[in-house]
């Protein structure tokens, strides 16, 4: 009966939450506040178009037509609220000029800079970029663009993706093992 309950625990916690991470959609952040859908209309022609879900966000709905200043500009995704943790995630993204990406309590593979500006927002130049990664409990996924320093020009950040979380570490299944096993031993005993 024990044992029964454990695996229906195993079973039911295995079940991961498969969450979007597509700008527009996700909760992606810029200096701690919602960021900026850019209006399908006014995206420049030399950016790539999104794909899916996803559209291009800024810190304004004019940054695409309008430009920003030159500056960084820090855009983050609490991954372990939004999607559970521990988890993985694997996206592609495009952003204008360039971009440095890095997360809290994780690892990330791939493609984790783009710094040549065409190159990391036109499909011609090799966007999108691919970025994969895994996390833990209170990674926050981060994306530091940078505007072109020579004057304010357009700027923006494309994410199509997904994120699996809430599946419990390896060490999770071997103590549940290691208690029902004890369970039954001291079961046996009795017997």
């Amino acid at each position: 009966m024990l044992l029964g309950v454990a695996a229906l625990a195993i079973a039911s916690s295995a079940s991961a939450a498969v969450m979007p991470l597509d700008t527009g959609v996700a909760p992606w952040l810029y200096n701690g506040l919602p960021v900026a859908i850019e209006p399908t209309a006014t995206i420049p022609s030399a950016w790539m178009t999104p794909t899916g879900s996803s559209s291009w966000v800024g810190t304004t709905v004019t940054d695409a037509t309008k430009g920003v200043p030159p500056g960084t500009y820090i855009f983050t995704l609490d991954l372990s609220s939004y999607a559970g943790a521990p988890g993985s995630f694997s996206l592609s993204y495009a952003t204008d000029n360039s971009v440095a990406w890095t997360i809290s309590n994780g690892s990330l593979g791939g493609a984790t800079t783009c710094t040549n500006a065409g190159d990391c927002f036109q499909t011609s130049g090799g966007a999108p970029r691919a970025l994969t990664g895994t996390y833990g409990v209170g990674a926050i996924l981060t994306a530091t663009v940078v505007n072109d320093p020579s004057g304010a020009n357009p700027m923006g950040l494309l994410v199509s993706g997904t994120a699996s979380g809430g599946v419990p570490e390896p060490s999770t299944y071997a103590m549940v093992g290691i208690g029902a096993a004890a369970v039954l031993l001291s079961r046996l005993r009795r017997a």
